[in-house]
């Protein structure tokens, strides 16, 4: 029995020092804090222009799933729609909705670009695949390395 009572009370010991390494890690962050306000303030000060970037990506994202949308729409007839190849086309661009969710997921690496370009290369054009392709580089090239760009600015001030 005193074996099991002397056992509580390292556990117990174990736990109380655990406490104490906790207290030490807000020791730590308070270093950090004239670091996390110019971090807070860099982010604050670069909002508008990282508003204004969003604004641009999303007028592009939904430019093109308009374009898409009607594309797909256009090149299957009423027949067409139990086929495979309207399926896999009506996955990524059944709708404006969904073209949006698939251009943002192509540029976010949510889904590989050439899974989306690979359908509409095969079944509608070699062209409007080079157009999605083109839209994927200009997307993560241009408009996120301007984000990017915006942060940099803001630190650099």
């Amino acid at each position: 029995r005193s074996d099991s009572v002397l056992s509580d009370m390292s556990g117990m010991r174990v736990l109380r020092i655990l406490r104490l390494l906790r207290i030490l890690r807000v020791l730590r962050v308070i270093r950090f804090i004239s670091e996390l306000k110019k971090v807070v303030y860099l982010i604050i000060g670069s909002l508008p222009s990282f508003f204004w970037a969003m604004v641009l990506l999303t007028l592009l994202i939904y430019i093109l799933a308009v374009f898409f949308t009607q594309l797909v729409a256009d090149s299957f007839s009423p027949q067409d729609a139990t086929s495979e190849h309207w399926s896999e086309l009506n996955r990524f661009f059944g709708s404006t909705l969904t073209s949006c969710l698939t251009l943002y997921k192509a540029v976010s690496g949510g889904v590989d670009w050439e899974e989306i370009s690979t359908p509409v290369i095969e079944h509608i054009s070699p062209f409007v695949g080079a157009i999605f392709i083109m839209y994927s580089l200009f997307a993560v090239l241009v408009l996120l390395n301007l984000v990017t760009g915006v942060f940099v600015d803001g630190a650099m001030r």
